[in-house]
């Protein structure tokens, strides 16, 4: 997990909205078809998602807002069609 500073300073240069907007972007997707995308993914899994309750929550992180936790993140990069990866210095390869 990044430090609570490397996430603030993504969020001060505005490259992880940025990021996930441009990745939006190639895909078509508007912030409304994320934000049902995200909650398909958590209904998926057993939890309880509306809509009306996530729709600020997405529009903020697209906005540079607010930081999303580290699952959050990771279950918008999904949505997008992506995955978070960490390689260590050896090398190794681990999908979150």
């Amino acid at each position: 997990m990044l430090p609570q500073a490397t996430w603030k300073a993504l969020r001060s240069i505005g490259m992880l909205s940025e990021m996930l907007k441009n990745r939006a972007d190639e895909l078509g997707m508007s912030k409304n078809d994320i934000v049902l995308r995200y909650c398909d993914l958590l209904k998926a899994r057993g939890e309880e998602a509306k809509p009306v309750n996530k729709r600020n929550m997405i529009y903020r992180i697209f906005e540079g807002e607010t930081v999303p936790r580290l699952d959050t993140f990771k279950d918008l990069i999904q949505v997008l069609g992506g995955e978070v990866k960490v390689t260590w210095k050896q090398e190794t390869e681990v999908k979150l």
